[in-house]
Protein backbone atom coordinates (compact mmCIF):
# COMPACT_ATOMS: atom_id res chain seq x y z
CA UNK A 1 0.00 0.00 0.00
CA UNK A 2 1.35 3.50 -0.81
CA UNK A 3 0.08 6.82 -0.91
CA UNK A 4 2.17 10.05 -2.11
CA UNK A 5 2.01 12.85 -0.52
CA UNK A 6 2.42 16.21 -1.89
CA UNK A 7 2.93 20.18 -1.30
CA UNK A 8 -0.55 20.44 -3.11
CA UNK A 9 -2.65 18.39 -0.69
CA UNK A 10 -5.59 20.38 1.29
CA UNK A 11 -6.48 17.92 3.87
CA UNK A 12 -4.51 16.88 6.66
CA UNK A 13 -7.24 14.74 7.55
CA UNK A 14 -7.24 12.70 4.83
CA UNK A 15 -3.37 12.56 5.00
CA UNK A 16 -3.82 11.18 8.46
CA UNK A 17 -6.30 8.78 7.68
CA UNK A 18 -4.35 6.70 4.38
CA UNK A 19 -1.17 7.14 7.08
CA UNK A 20 -3.17 5.47 10.00
CA UNK A 21 -4.49 2.53 7.33
CA UNK A 22 -0.64 2.13 6.12
CA UNK A 23 0.40 1.85 9.64
CA UNK A 24 -2.24 -0.92 10.43
CA UNK A 25 -1.14 -3.05 7.43
CA UNK A 26 2.58 -2.70 8.17
CA UNK A 27 2.11 -3.60 11.39
CA UNK A 28 -0.16 -6.55 11.19
CA UNK A 29 2.23 -8.13 8.54
CA UNK A 30 5.57 -10.00 9.19
CA UNK A 31 8.02 -11.22 7.02
CA UNK A 32 9.55 -14.63 7.10
CA UNK A 33 12.70 -13.69 5.47
CA UNK A 34 15.39 -11.74 7.80
CA UNK A 35 16.45 -9.10 5.72
CA UNK A 36 12.40 -8.13 4.61
CA UNK A 37 11.57 -8.00 7.75
CA UNK A 38 14.01 -5.42 8.88
CA UNK A 39 13.10 -3.66 5.94
CA UNK A 40 9.64 -3.48 7.51
CA UNK A 41 10.57 -2.57 10.83
CA UNK A 42 12.47 0.71 9.42
CA UNK A 43 9.50 1.62 7.06
CA UNK A 44 7.26 1.07 10.16
CA UNK A 45 9.10 3.39 12.17
CA UNK A 46 9.09 6.00 9.32
CA UNK A 47 6.33 5.81 9.02
CA UNK A 48 4.86 5.88 12.89
CA UNK A 49 7.40 9.23 12.66
CA UNK A 50 5.31 10.78 9.81
CA UNK A 51 2.04 10.03 11.48
CA UNK A 52 3.37 11.36 14.82
CA UNK A 53 4.32 14.64 12.86
CA UNK A 54 1.12 14.82 11.35
CA UNK A 55 -0.88 14.22 14.45
CA UNK A 56 1.35 16.88 15.99
CA UNK A 57 0.44 19.26 13.42
CA UNK A 58 -3.31 18.63 13.81
CA UNK A 59 -3.16 18.62 17.27
CA UNK A 60 -3.27 15.65 18.74
CA UNK A 61 -0.33 15.98 20.82
CA UNK A 62 -0.10 12.90 23.29
CA UNK A 63 -0.87 10.60 20.58
CA UNK A 64 1.47 12.48 18.38
CA UNK A 65 4.68 12.08 20.94
CA UNK A 66 3.77 8.39 21.55
CA UNK A 67 4.47 7.18 17.76
CA UNK A 68 7.45 9.83 17.56
CA UNK A 69 8.89 7.76 20.79
CA UNK A 70 8.25 4.23 19.48
CA UNK A 71 9.71 5.40 16.33
CA UNK A 72 13.21 6.47 17.94
CA UNK A 73 13.68 2.55 19.00
CA UNK A 74 14.90 2.15 15.20
CA UNK A 75 15.51 5.42 14.30
CA UNK A 76 16.55 7.13 17.16
CA UNK A 77 16.79 10.85 17.58
CA UNK A 78 16.94 12.43 14.06
CA UNK A 79 16.60 16.02 13.24
CA UNK A 80 13.12 15.55 12.06
CA UNK A 81 12.04 14.08 15.53
CA UNK A 82 13.94 16.94 17.64
CA UNK A 83 11.67 19.07 15.12
CA UNK A 84 8.52 17.40 16.13
CA UNK A 85 9.10 17.43 19.63
CA UNK A 86 9.73 21.09 19.63
CA UNK A 87 6.94 21.63 17.42
CA UNK A 88 5.00 19.63 19.95
CA UNK A 89 5.29 21.84 22.61
CA UNK A 90 4.17 24.87 21.20
CA UNK A 91 0.36 26.28 20.54
CA UNK A 92 -2.05 24.04 18.75
CA UNK A 93 -3.23 27.02 16.42
CA UNK A 94 1.04 27.89 15.34
CA UNK A 95 1.35 24.35 14.58
CA UNK A 96 0.09 24.22 11.17
CA UNK A 97 2.29 27.25 10.04
CA UNK A 98 5.05 26.37 11.07
CA UNK A 99 5.20 23.05 9.20
CA UNK A 100 4.27 24.92 5.87
CA UNK A 101 7.19 26.89 6.43
CA UNK A 102 9.22 24.03 7.10
CA UNK A 103 8.30 22.37 3.90
CA UNK A 104 8.74 24.92 1.82
CA UNK A 105 12.75 24.76 3.27
CA UNK A 106 12.71 21.15 2.41
CA UNK A 107 14.41 19.96 -1.03
CA UNK A 108 11.90 19.66 -3.56
CA UNK A 109 11.27 16.34 -5.24
CA UNK A 110 11.59 16.05 -8.71
CA UNK A 111 7.89 16.45 -9.46
CA UNK A 112 7.39 19.32 -8.36
CA UNK A 113 10.55 20.90 -9.66
CA UNK A 114 9.22 20.06 -13.12
CA UNK A 115 5.27 20.93 -12.21
CA UNK A 116 6.94 24.45 -11.14
CA UNK A 117 9.51 25.08 -14.04
CA UNK A 118 6.29 25.20 -16.56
Amino acid sequence: MEYRFHGGQNSLKQNIHFLRAKLFCVEGYHFNDEELEKERIKRLASLQETLGMRLLEQGDTIEGRKLLQQSTTILGKSKRHQLAMILSYLPVSLRPTIMAGFRQLKEKDYTTQVRESI
